[in-house]
């Protein structure tokens, strides 16, 4: 083989890489377009079954952040959490995923859940907004009205006109 001819198989060897590289990222980004719009429309299980269908070199963690907040929406509490997860065990350190996790807890009425993983999420950024105020209506719903109105009024110190 000639030194032009490696050059040239070389080359295209390089460019028909690249050319899949983009037609994934292509398809990807055209996958998440299309879940967001189907998600406006109310079609949340069709914007899991666009997600479903990706390469398996997708970014797991936005993909399961993804899925999880379109099984919440759709009302499948235990696919969100498990999910949201998903993406804890992806990037332990990670607020997003914690933070979301809390909503299909509280849809499902897993207090005590809701409450270790609130307080765990304010481990890592202890005056985050959601969480906070999450907490605070967790140990309402537990009953520990104390506790609550406590919480609620660290979130207004920090938040003052926060007037939910």
């Amino acid at each position: 083989m000639t030194m032009r001819t490696l050059i040239a198989f070389s080359t295209v060897a390089v460019l028909s890489l690249m050319l899949v590289g983009l037609a994934r990222a292509s398809t990807t980004a055209e996958a998440f377009q299309k879940s967001y719009a189907l998600e406006q429309t109310g079609r949340y299980a069709e914007a899991m079954q666009t997600l479903e269908q990706l390469p398996d070199d997708v970014d797991p963690y936005t993909l399961a952040l993804r899925i999880g907040w379109l099984a919440y929406m759709s009302g499948l509490h235990d696919a969100a959490i498990a999910a949201y997860r998903e993406a804890i065990d992806i990037h332990p350190d990670a607020i997003e995923p914690r933070i979301g996790l809390l909503l299909p807890q509280m849809a499902a009425q897993q207090w005590l859940d809701a409450e270790r993983d609130a307080r765990a999420a304010l481990r890592i950024d202890p005056n985050n907004y959601y969480a906070m105020s999450r907490l605070a209506y967790i140990q309402y719903n537990l009953g520990r009205y104390g506790d609550a109105a406590d919480t609620y009024r660290e979130v207004l110190e920090l938040y003052p006109s926060d007037v939910e």
